[in-house]
């Protein structure tokens, strides 16, 4: 009787630690706002965040960049993509070196880049052209074409570690599958039934995959999980919106979109093991806030409110001030892809043209 109580009471404990175990991190965002929204003050950011690296892109007849983002840093080059084509350049000097320009009708081009994905164990990029309802695959090496793959109801799609692709179909398409795990060719590993209630009105939304530290991410409802290779989502962080989480009646109708206003939509996140970084629409203004996972702490918040007022964190370089906020984060570093007007201050020549820079950071 001893020994059954015993492992009673030692199962009883082992339970309550799974539980404080499973316990799902939040961040509570909702909490902040009602203390009254306001920005809080960059010393904090002046203490922990080192700067590793600043380095403007050539800019070159082959390399006039668009809006650009940041797709990864490999064998010390940054590859970056506008809407059109994706480049390389030289992570230490910004040298122009090469890119991918396949623009058109043909077999094996693509008529716009609705989003990609790098696999840089085998130097593939893949292209999910949305108009011609296609996954064409490109060598950056030399960019050459090496295939296509029907998609016809994908509209973002992501790499796994093992090489296989997770994807989400359209909300407006009937298939049975939102999310789906497959091989490169097409062939189906893994599906979750569609979970979606209410049908978008007015426009096709897009629900993109987030890549954090080589895992891949997808955010919905307010719940941040983690894809399983195998198949499956895995909740890791939880954004608590309280009664300003907006529904999807609201968010999916156009004709709604005024009603937005009272809401928090839009956001955006990127995070690594410690921080994780919120972008975010609230009460006609833009939030740009930077939370400690661990302790939910807000660490910085900076609020976009008017034309003249600076969007995401102060970075001091030398003796000047860009602006820029990260977008994609590899074993911990930060990366920033600054816009023309804040990669123009940093030129010695105020009437020079110039492409983005890329900015890597580090919190301490």
């Amino acid at each position: 009787m001893r020994h059954l109580i015993l492992l009673t009471a030692l199962s009883l404990l082992s339970a309550c630690n799974e539980q404080k175990e499973n316990v799902l991190k939040t961040l509570p965002v909702y909490e902040s706002l009602q203390e009254g929204g306001k920005q809080i003050d960059d010393s904090w950011l002046n203490e922990k965040i080192q700067i590793q690296l600043v380095t403007p892109l050539e800019l070159t007849e082959a390399s006039l960049l668009g809006r650009a983002f940041m797709v990864d840093e490999v064998s010390d080059k940054f590859m970056v993509y506008d809407f059109k084509s994706i480049y390389l350049f030289d992570s230490s000097t910004g040298k122009y070196l090469s890119s991918i320009k396949r623009n058109g009708e043909g077999p094996e081009d693509y008529l716009n880049i609705l989003d990609l994905t790098f696999d840089s164990g085998s130097n593939v990029v893949s292209i999910l052209d949305f108009p011609k309802k296609a996954i064409n695959r490109y060598s950056v090496v030399d960019g050459k074409f090496l295939g296509r793959t029907k998609a016809d109801s994908i509209v973002a799609f992501e790499t796994l570690k093992n090489k296989n692709w997770v994807s989400f179909n359209s909300m407006t398409d009937t298939c049975l599958y939102d999310i789906c795990i497959s091989t490169p060719q097409g062939k189906l590993v893994w599906g979750r039934e569609r979970t979606n209630t209410f049908i978008p009105k007015g426009y096709v939304p897009t629900k993109d995959f987030i890549k954090s530290n080589s895992s891949v991410y997808f955010y919905e409802k307010d719940t941040l999980f983690q894809i399983v290779e195998e198949g499956g989502l895995n909740p890791t962080l939880y954004i608590d919106k309280g009664q300003l989480s907006i529904p999807d009646e609201v968010l999916y109708d156009m004709k709604r979109k005024r009603e937005r206003n009272q809401y928090i939509w839009g956001d955006v996140l990127c995070f690594s093991e410690k921080h994780c970084f919120i972008t975010y629409y609230y009460n006609s203004k833009i939030y740009f806030d930077l939370w400690d996972i661990s302790s939910a702490k807000l660490c910085y918040r900076n609020i976009f409110e008017q034309a003249s007022d600076f969007r995401g964190l102060p970075f001091k370089v030398g003796n000047t001030t860009v602006y820029a906020w990260p977008s994609f984060v590899k074993d911990n570093v930060f990366y920033c892809v600054l816009d023309e007007g804040e990669s123009g201050k940093l030129l010695t020549d105020e009437n020079a043209e110039s492409n983005p820079a890329v900015l890597k950071f580090r919190i301490e």
